[in-house]
């Protein structure tokens, strides 16, 4: 293997690792989020933000050394290479499905949250009609033909 193709590697083998790491923190955000632990949230949130940090310089790393190579040994990529590749695009996927899930759960406690204050501030009355995005919307006190 070609000193590009091991420098390659390494970086692959290093986003994939890094990758792993992310999606383990989700996990952990993921109970936190259940649990409503907001401290673990925030360490989770500070630890996945390193993590992301990281995974950028890996990437920028990555695109210099693609750049810097000659279009021979470009083109001569080894299957371990190919097969960190895919790796790498499955982990990918798998952080994005569970960043997504957990944005949900955090969506879902907004709106829990809101509606408490309602009920604690007293807003009995208020109308439960929900716009497309699920928040709650204000509603006219008339209809549309009783204003005609």
């Amino acid at each position: 293997m070609s000193d590009y193709h091991g420098r390659f590697g390494a970086l692959l083998k290093q986003e994939a690792t890094t990758l792993e790491e992310l999606y383990e923190v989700l996990m952990k955000e993921l109970v936190a989020l259940k649990d409503r632990d907001s401290d673990s949230v925030n360490t989770l949130s500070k630890e996945k933000e390193s993590i992301l940090d990281k995974l950028e310089k890996l990437d920028k790393e990555r695109q210099l050394c693609i750049e810097s190579e000659s279009p021979e040994n470009k083109s001569t990529i080894s299957n371990e290479i190919d097969s960190l590749s895919s790796e790498i695009q499955i982990c990918l996927d798998k952080c994005k499905q569970q960043n997504n899930i957990n944005g949900g759960i955090i969506e879902m406690s907004q709106l829990f949250n809101e509606k408490m204050l309602d009920i604690i501030c007293g807003n009995f009355e208020k109308q439960t009609t929900y716009s497309a995005s699920g928040k709650n919307s204000k509603a006219s006190n008339q209809h549309s033909l009783g204003r005609a």
